[in-house]
């Protein structure tokens, strides 16, 4: 007992008179609630035998400053409309829900409260006994260090749910009801997480009635995905956290998995795109992370407002350090590499400005395009040309020349998903007859021959002769095909319509999908769909339109044009598209481009041209 007072004293004399002991810091930002916090240090220091104990405790109120819960009514309504109408979800996977509201709602000016300031000693000593106790019973606790399990299973919290409802809630794993099963054979962490996890655990659905500001109608992804692995190995003391990309390099959106830090794997990533293409990925950490903290009144991106999150990129792809001159009329005081995401440069990556205006970024994922950012107030301003990080390990700026035009032809919005390849292969095994006969005795097939390009097919009909029954129809067990649109053009070359009509047989559900001039509806070719086109005019050629993105050029649909300048985007003029392409004159080369459909979608990317076709980025 001596020996435990004594080394008490001796902690909170060096906290004290330190003045940069994170310990320190942290009792000092505590106010009125540092009782509660020596408390925890005081029971941990009784014994010698709680020294790795104690070294825990010290982990969690060391790294605790900056970990807070909302109490901003409107969000706090949000908490107890979860609560009511979600009464059957366990504590566990309601949690998740809390933590909606970051991803959804601009939290940056709500009322939050520190962690430090209210976290009581009892909910702290308890939840670290327990989850020492579950480390100790686990098999492959052994195999797990103390500084992982204090970064990836004690923490108290997945991230910014309010601490009320877990000092009051917390569900701890009956690690005691189920070690029996593991003591005959060694098992595994994937074992125990696919095997058991499941049934040793209670579960729900993945639909919930949430309200505002999440909506009522929310339906799970990647973020529930990544949080329910979390919260679940946490429990059952397996190390993991949530990895995320907070921009993809070459499409839209964002995107977040699950990693596993268990020595026995090989594979330690669960729900990741398996790709080797990131500008940047982060890890979320309970521990505290450099991040900028800006002395002026400059804004800071919402993704690096907090220092729990760490730069993990090297662990995913290649990466470059890219070192710039910024562009700036002052200097600031932090700079930005920015993504272009959903029509706007959304910054991943910062760097404090040193010497003359001198940025440095580390580990920045190759073969992605960047803009320099920085901020002036509340105003993003550029900071230099949009530049390529190449695979040589070199910046490519993309500077418009204007003393150089070219002619450029545009044929989409947005880069071709992989998967329309095998679709149009597809089509291949798409047949269409004709007869004079209703049931096909005699008959003149078609087929496309050769796919000419990504969504748009043709078939020319050489006779004139008019028909009355048309089959569209599908031989091959597999690949089938799947029909966006077909179109029937006479002989002036007019689109013929109201085929639906002309559909003979009782189901007309997945004609009406290749018919209905929308090309987002699809139908998979599974039985013959006949038209009866006697009181339609003579075909003379079908085109014939997969399943696809619609993000072609659809003619009719307005377009504008634009090219990056150092300050910002250039608009080369409106048009309406009258084909499936367009052609644009007097283009300023070398620059980076982004063409806009005023008509409809929102998928849009920017791309440059490279041997007078487009390239997106």
């Amino acid at each position: 007992m001596r020996s435990g007072i004594f080394f008490l004293s001796f902690l909170l004399v060096l906290a004290s008179c330190n003045g940069h002991s994170e310990l320190d810091k942290a009792l000092r930002l505590s106010g009125d609630n540092r009782i509660e916090l020596e408390k925890v240090i005081r029971h941990f220091s009784q014994d010698t035998s709680d020294s790795l104990k104690l070294k825990a405790a010290l982990f969690l109120i060391e790294n605790m400053p900056g970990h807070c819960s909302v109490v901003d009514s409107c969000i706090v309504d949000y908490y107890l409309q979860v609560d009511l109408k979600n009464k059957a979800i366990p504590f566990y996977l309601k949690n998740i829900l809390y933590n909606l509201p970051q991803y959804y709602v601009d939290l940056s000016g709500v009322k939050k409260v520190e962690d430090v300031k209210v976290i009581k000693s009892d909910f702290l000593i308890n939840h670290i006994e327990n989850m020492f106790h579950i480390w100790e019973k686990v098999p492959w606790g052994k195999d797990i260090s103390f500084e992982t399990f204090c970064e990836y299973i004690l923490p108290y919290r997945l991230d910014g749910e309010p601490l009320t409802k877990l000092m009051e809630h917390y569900y701890y794993f009956p690690i005691d009801s189920f070690s029996q099963q593991f003591e005959d054979y060694n098992i595994t962490v994937d074992e125990f997480l696919y095997n058991y996890i499941w049934r040793l655990l209670p579960q729900c659905g993945r639909e919930f009635e949430l309200t505002s500001p999440v909506g009522e109608h929310y339906v799970a992804d990647c973020i529930w995905d990544s949080y329910k692995v979390l919260s679940e190995s946490r429990l059952s003391c397996i190390p993991a956290a949530i990895d995320f990309t907070p921009c993809w390099p070459s499409r839209n959106g964002k995107h977040f998995w699950n990693i596993i830090e268990d020595p026995c794997l090989v594979k330690k990533t669960f729900s990741e795109n398996y790709i080797d293409h990131y500008a940047k990925v982060y890890r979320k950490t309970y521990s505290r992370n450099p991040f900028p903290e800006s002395s002026r009144e400059d804004s800071v991106p919402a993704l690096f407002k907090t220092p729990f999150i760490k730069d993990v990129t090297e662990l995913y792809c290649k990466t470059v350090d890219i070192d710039l001159m910024l562009q700036a009329d002052r200097k600031p005081e932090y700079a930005y590499l920015s993504v272009f995401n959903m029509g706007v440069w959304e910054p991943v990556a910062w760097s404090r400005v040193v010497g003359n205006d001198e940025v440095s970024f580390k580990k920045m994922g190759m073969k992605c395009v960047y803009l320099p950012v920085f901020y002036n107030g509340k105003e993003e301003v550029s900071g230099g040309y949009p530049f390529i990080a190449t695979t040589t390990k070199t910046i490519h700026k993309l500077i418009p020349d204007r003393q150089r035009p070219i002619k450029v032809r545009l044929t989409r919005k947005y880069p071709v998903n992989p998967m329309a390849y095998g679709l149009n292969n597809a089509l291949k095994n798409l047949k269409i007859e004709r007869s004079d006969f209703y049931d096909f005795r005699k008959t003149e097939a078609f087929r496309i021959g050769r796919i000419e390009n990504d969504f748009l097919q043709e078939i020319v009909l050489t006779s004139s002769k008019k028909y009355r029954y048309w089959k569209i129809t599908s031989d091959m067990i597999k690949e089938k095909p799947q029909i966006a649109e077909i179109y029937f053009y006479d002989q002036n070359n007019n689109l013929i319509s109201s085929l639906v009509e002309s559909v003979i047989g009782s189901d007309k559900s997945e004609a009406v999908k290749i018919f209905d001039n929308k090309p987002l509806t699809f139908s998979v070719i599974e039985s013959p769909i006949i038209l009866d086109m006697d009181k339609l005019p003579n075909v003379s050629k079908i085109k014939i339109m997969p399943r696809n993105d619609d993000n072609y050029i659809v003619p009719g649909n307005l377009y504008e044009l634009l090219y990056r300048d150092r300050d910002g985007w250039v608009s080369l003029g409106t048009k309406i598209s009258n084909d499936y392409f367009l052609n644009y004159d007097n283009v300023p080369s070398g620059a980076l481009y982004w063409l806009k459909n005023h008509s409809r979608g929102i998928e849009e990317r920017i791309f440059t041209i490279e041997n007078g076709k487009q390239f997106f980025w």
